[in-house]
């Protein structure tokens, strides 16, 4: 039945919601949080990243730079805050699967402290050379990490985001 579900969406859907490109999201939110944070992602982000940047209007209206503050920005897009907790609750499914599917193909680690880097070889240069809609998701992925990394707490940014922790 599940497959039967999976034919039916849009060839767009078949594609941004695939495990094997929503561990790549993970990963460049992970590498982004890394970059900033020195530590694994959150895990409760990695459910809020991909329902942010797959989501067109929101990933595009993303601050350019990660100095933004998260309240003050939220507050100018009541939109995106008030649909990103409903779509990471609609996507913890899909998120669930890749975090299992990425750490089973070494694209991500999990454990207790978060989502990390794993030891698969994907390179910088080949994450930057995918075209369209695929690579500006995972751009702003990596920005997205990035700016939560500075964004405070854990439970703040929850809180923020409209997603209990």
């Amino acid at each position: 039945m599940a497959m039967l579900e999976w034919a039916r969406r849009s060839v767009e859907e078949q594609r941004l919601f695939n495990p094997a490109f929503l561990a790549l999201v993970l990963r460049q939110t992970a590498v982004g949080y890394a970059q900033e944070a020195g530590q694994p992602l959150p895990l409760m982000l990695g459910f809020v990243g991909p329902a942010v940047v797959l989501h067109r209007s929101s990933r595009d209206a993303l601050p350019y730079t990660t100095r933004t503050d998260l309240l003050v920005w939220l507050q100018e897009h009541p939109d995106v805050r008030f649909l990103a907790g409903a779509r990471a609750r609609r996507l913890a499914p899909l998120v669930r699967t890749a975090l299992v599917f990425g750490s089973n193909l070494r694209v991500i680690e999990v454990d207790v402290g978060g989502v990390s880097v794993g030891t698969a070889a994907i390179t910088t240069a080949a994450i930057e050379r995918v075209p369209g809609d695929a690579g500006s998701c995972l751009s702003r992925a990596r920005h997205f990490g990035r700016w939560a990394a500075r964004s405070g707490s854990i439970v703040y940014q929850m809180t923020l985001w409209g997603v209990a922790p």
